[in-house]
């Protein structure tokens, strides 16, 4: 395949904790590492996971003008944890401008600092990585199914650049370099869409 090349195979460098509480607010296409990068690189830090397929919230829940209520679960989530002192990681696609607004602004209420990490990835390497994490149990420990088209295309559509204008303290960017175990590697460099 045209874009599997032998230097997308690295280990991330470490991402650092800055503040003793905040908000990180993922930002990439599904496929684009976002998951991974938060069980390798910040849950042993020990930042909290809110995720919108985890916790089986619909994507326009986050992403219509809804304001602070119960209704949004993945905020009510990230509200407990803040009030119980944790920092706390929001693993969604957060495309656009208007809905990180929500979280910048939740993270403003609670006064800690929100910093965000945008996931750089290509529509066709997130296709293949969605297909190789949902066809090969070894490599999907979420259980996760194969998503629809519409799951990249959309975000494709609405996704606009994170600026530090919306109120972050940093913006880092985390370009996809594949990770795993030999085998793995295997696996990932085959053909599966």
């Amino acid at each position: 395949m045209f874009w599997i090349v032998a230097d997308t195979v690295s280990v991330t460098g470490k991402y650092e904790r800055k503040n003793p509480q905040d908000v990180i607010l993922f930002v990439g296409s599904p496929g684009a590492g976002k998951s991974t990068f938060y069980w390798k690189q910040l849950e042993p830090l020990s930042y909290a996971r809110v995720n919108q397929d985890i916790l089986k919230t619909s994507p326009a829940m986050i992403e219509d003008n809804l304001t602070f209520d119960e209704r949004d679960r993945c905020i009510k989530v990230a509200v407990e944890l803040l009030g119980e002192g944790k920092s706390v990681v929001v693993d969604n696609t957060n495309a656009d401008r208007e809905v990180r607004s929500k979280w910048v602004a939740l993270a403003a209420k609670h006064s800690v600092p929100i910093r965000c990490v945008h996931f750089l990835a290509g529509a066709q390497i997130c296709e293949h990585n969605d297909a190789v994490r949902a066809l090969n149990g070894t490599m999907n420990p979420e259980n996760r199914s194969i998503l629809p088209k519409l799951a990249f295309t959309g975000f494709s559509s609405r996704y606009q650049k994170p600026e530090m204008t919306e109120g972050f303290q940093d913006i880092t960017e985390v370009p996809f370099k594949f990770e795993g175990s030999e085998a793995q590697r295997e696996i990932w460099t085959q053909h599966w869409i």
